[in-house]
């Protein structure tokens, strides 16, 4: 029987759908979108590398079912779980927009990782991940946030240096 907490975690983890949506709706961050398909694939490269490895870190915690995007799949205990793709995805595109901001606070910071926090929260009471997953998922995503920030910084900065030759 469902409680109300299992409907409010699998309530959270469905707010990964417009998390990974945002990106490709009326936004003209190519940036964000690479990074976004970037986190994606990386995730799923990742859980089919280690499938079969290392269960204690790798495999998904025992009687995982319905861990999938939709929160559905059935069983899925055998399966990698490494990293959490929920996670990765929510703190990419959280990490992303606070470093876009340029200046930020404390506020700022806690404000932008409490999304990942949650999200994090909810997979593993949901029992689809364990705690190593979840830190994997966040620090993928958000490695992948800076390195693309440093990207779009590293860009921009070359284009003004070009304005400045030409002139």
């Amino acid at each position: 029987m469902l409680t109300l907490y299992d409907i409010i975690y699998d309530i959270i983890s469905l707010f990964v759908i417009p998390i990974i949506l945002y990106p490709f709706t009326n936004h003209n961050d190519t940036i964000l979108q690479i990074g976004s398909i970037l986190a994606i694939f990386l995730h799923f490269v990742i859980k089919m590398a280690t499938g079969g490895l290392y269960p204690n870190i790798f495999k998904r915690p025992d009687g995982a079912c319905d861990c999938g995007i939709f929160n559905d799949g059935g069983l899925v205990e055998t399966q990698s779980g490494f990293p959490s793709g929920h996670v990765t995805s929510t703190s990419y595109l959280f990490t992303y927009l606070l470093l876009k901001k340029k200046h930020y606070d404390n506020f700022d910071i806690i404000l932008y990782v409490f999304p990942s926090f949650a999200m994090g929260v909810s997979r593993y009471m949901r029992g689809c991940h364990n705690i190593i997953q979840i830190i994997t998922g966040y620090v993928l995503g958000s490695c992948i946030a800076y390195f693309t920030m440093q990207y779009e910084n590293n860009k921009s900065s070359k284009c003004i240096v070009k304005r400045y030759r030409h002139k």
